[in-house]
Formats: structure tokens, C-alpha cells, sequence
């Protein structure tokens, strides 16, 4: 990864779900030219988003029906 302001909070959101028994609640995927993809298991959202918003990744969020 290169660094950036938010490549550091991001290792640290990828470190918290690698640091549990769960192998897939929460997948990273690194790619050329600085993409990102991550893949969230849907009973691990909001434990996702609280992570990316406690490392200040998200500003806000909001759920619509």
C-alpha cells in the first residue's frame, strides 16, 4: 500500500477483523494503481462501519429503506 493519510487507519481497521477467529467477516484486496476492494459479510456491517468510522475513514453514515 502506499502511504497516504488513510492507508495507516486502514491497516488498522484490516488488523482489528484479521485479529479474530472469523477468517470471513471482512476480506481486503489490494490492486495496482492504489485501488481497494473490501468485502463485508452482512452480519459484520455495522461492526465495519463503526471501525471505519472510529479511525476517522467515514464521516457519516445513513441508512435509507
Amino acid at each position: 500500500m502506499k502511504e497516504t493519510p488513510y492507508v495507516n487507519e486502514l491497516r488498522k481497521v484490516r488488523n482489528f477483523f484479521d485479529e479474530n477467529d472469523v477468517y470471513t467477516d471482512v476480506l481486503f484486496y489490494v490492486y495496482t494503481n492504489h485501488k481497494y476492494q473490501v468485502i463485508v459479510r452482512q452480519d459484520y456491517y455495522n461492526d465495519f462501519i463503526i471501525q471505519l468510522m472510529k479511525h476517522r475513514l467515514l464521516k457519516s453514515v445513513e441508512w435509507t429503506v
